[in-house]
Parts: structure tokens; C-alpha cells; sequence
């Protein structure tokens, strides 16, 4: 690879074309520290940089266009010209939210995801026949933000059909996935960007904050493996679908199911079987909400869905109780350490 003769040309450049904007001038101090550095000097190191240029703006990316095509003009073909039309292909994130009857925490799970420091995504909003104002609190929010798309069902399909419905009309590379009861931090797809560009991951998924109905967050965190195999998933389903960022390829070649399983559950579990690894971001990116309806009826309901997912995956009969039962044991500690982690 060709060596970039200083990057403080490129802080040079940046301070001539931008600092006379304010609105440039602030996203530069945002990402000043990803090219101030002095002892940046190769190709790789100073395409790190422009790597870190996509989760910024898109008027920002678009003067910065202008410097890396003439880079590329001193140095040669061993410099990739990234237009915004290949970022955007490559790292457009779709996030899919299946809502029903969800219109006293909606609000909050988008403005969740308008409020994320990475501004290159998409909302896909499926409203499953909700018989409350959930539809026009979505028909706000697209008002207010371009970037936010609403599909209505003409009668209840369910959480599965409603989530594929949502990847089939999804424009990004990357699928992500908020249930409407749910919550992200604001850098959650910034920062689990970058983690899937450094350990180039199909399928990554982060820690679990929860909170309780009111709001309240529990002390305990669910944390993430860095490498999560097959025989780790088995154990339990650690991978909170509204933490997943996932490829979009793999989602179109491996539908959630339709019937009475946890169907985002058989999805990971057929994914891994591919992928070998999920790759796990070990912080607390998405804050889950705990229903306070839960009762040993739903527990029991919630251990027959997780037979059935078992089998719709190819396990026996046998192995499908063994392994229900194993992750039966997993739930109640975890239920039991998020309870405590509330009294504490």
C-alpha cells in the first residue's frame, strides 16, 4: 500500500473546507480525534479514518468526497475512492419494529433511534392492526423524519410475518431490529458499527440493560460473548432480538417462522449453524423492557415455544427437552438476578 505523506494534510484540508460552517465545524470536533493523531502515516491507518467519516453525516461525507478523490489522484489505484453511494450500500442499517397496540411506549423506541449519533439508517415501522392510536403516533414521526417509512396490515399478522414483511421492503445492507416497548442508547449503531467493520461479523448482537414498566433500570446487565457458538446459544437465547444487527442477505435466506416458538430464537440458532460465531458487543446498548404481566401461565406457554423452536431447527424430540429444560434453568437465574438487581 501506498504511504500517506502526513495526515495532517488531511487535518489541513478539513480545518480550510469546513471551519468557515458551523454545522460542519461541529461535526468536525466530533470526529477530530480520529485523525489528529500524528503518528498515523499508513494507507490502512488513514482509511481507518475515512471508515470512521460514515457514521457522520451525510453533507459532511460529501465534502469530504471532494479530498479523497484528489487523494486518490497523487497516489494512485491503491487508494479506494468511497463515494456515498457505496457508503450507503454498505452501511445503511434498516431497523425493522413490528408495533401492536403499542402507543404508551412507541414514542420513546423511536425517538431512541432519532436520536442516535449515526444518522445513516432507516425506520420500518409494521403497524400489526393496533386497535389504539399507535398508527398515528407513526404518522408523526414520518412527518417530523423522512427517514422513518410506516406499513400498515390490513389484519393481525403477527410478530414474525411482520418482521419479514419489514426486511423484504428494507433498502440497507444490515438489519436491525427494535421491538416497540424498547430502547437504544444513542451511539448503539454507531458503536456496533465499528465493531462489525474490526471483527468482520455477519451477526452481532450487544449487552442487555432492562428496565421495569415505570421505567426503573434494573443492576444487572446481561452481558455479551465476544464469540457466541452454537453450543453457547443452545444453553439460552442471549441474544435480545432488539440488540442484533445482522446482514441482510442472511435474514432474506433465513425468515423468522410462523407458529407458536420463539421464532427470532430458531432464526439465531439456524444463523449460527452458518455463521459459526455471533460476535457479541459486551455493553449495554439496548435497554429492554420487562412486562409486569408475567405469571407462571406465560412461563409455562413461553417453555412450550421454546420446545418448538428446538424442533422447527432439526433437534430430536429427546434433545428438544433436554435443551428446554437446560434453558428453562438459565431463564429463572436470570429472572431471579434482574429482580435483584431492582431491590439493590
Amino acid at each position: 500500500m501506498g504511504l500517506v505523506r502526513s495526515i495532517g494534510g488531511v487535518v489541513n484540508w478539513c480545518k480550510l473546507q469546513l471551519l468557515g460552517n458551523p454545522f460542519h465545524k461541529k461535526r468536525l470536533q466530533n470526529t477530530r480525534s480520529c485523525f489528529s493523531n500524528p503518528h498515523l502515516h499508513t494507507f490502512g491507518q488513514a482509511s481507518t479514518f475515512i471508515s470512521s467519516i460514515r457514521a457522520t453525516s451525510w453533507r459532511f461525507r460529501i465534502s469530504m468526497l471532494k479530498f479523497i478523490k484528489s487523494f486518490h489522484g497523487r497516489f494512485g489505484s491503491n487508494v479506494v475512492i468511497i463515494t456515498s453511494q457505496t457508503m450507503a450500500q454498505t452501511h445503511t442499517v434498516s431497523i425493522i419494529m413490528p408495533a401492536y397496540n403499542a402507543e404508551r411506549t412507541i414514542a420513546s423506541s423511536i425517538d431512541s433511534v432519532r436520536f442516535q449519533t449515526c444518522d445513516n439508517w432507516e425506520l420500518i415501522i409494521i403497524d400489526d392492526a393496533s386497535a389504539d392510536t399507535t398508527a398515528q403516533i407513526v404518522r408523526k414521526a414520518v412527518q417530523e423524519d423522512s427517514r422513518i417509512r410506516l406499513y400498515s396490515n390490513k389484519q393481525n399478522m403477527g410478530i414474525a410475518e411482520s418482521r419479514n414483511y419489514g426486511i423484504r421492503q428494507a433498502k440497507g445492507n444490515w438489519i436491525a431490529f427494535l421491538d416497540s416497548d424498547d430502547r437504544w442508547q444513542e451511539d448503539k449503531l454507531q458503536k456496533q458499527l465499528g465493531f462489525i467493520e474490526t471483527t468482520s461479523a455477519k451477526v452481532s448482537y450487544t449487552g442487555t440493560a432492562y428496565i421495569n414498566e415505570a421505567g426503573v433500570r434494573s443492576g444487572y446487565t446481561l452481558c455479551a460473548k465476544e464469540k457466541l457458538t452454537l453450543p453457547d446459544l443452545l444453553k439460552g437465547n442471549v441474544m435480545s432480538c432488539s440488540s442484533v444487527m445482522i446482514c441482510r442477505d442472511l435474514m432474506l435466506r433465513y425468515p423468522f417462522p410462523k407458529g407458536r416458538l420463539h421464532e427470532d430464537y430458531a432464526v439465531w440458532l439456524n444463523v449460527i449453524k452458518e455463521t459459526k460465531y455471533a460476535y457479541g458487543l459486551d455493553e449495554p446498548l439496548l435497554i429492554y423492557r420487562i412486562s409486569g404481566s408475567s405469571n407462571s401461565g406465560r412461563r409455562l406457554k413461553s417453555a412450550l415455544m421454546t420446545y418448538r423452536s428446538y424442533l422447527a431447527v432439526g433437534y430430536s424430540h429427546v434433545k428438544s427437552v433436554l435443551f428446554t429444560l437446560r434453558y428453562a434453568l438459565h431463564s429463572i437465574l436470570k429472572r431471579l438476578r434482574i429482580r435483584k438487581g431492582w431491590r439493590n
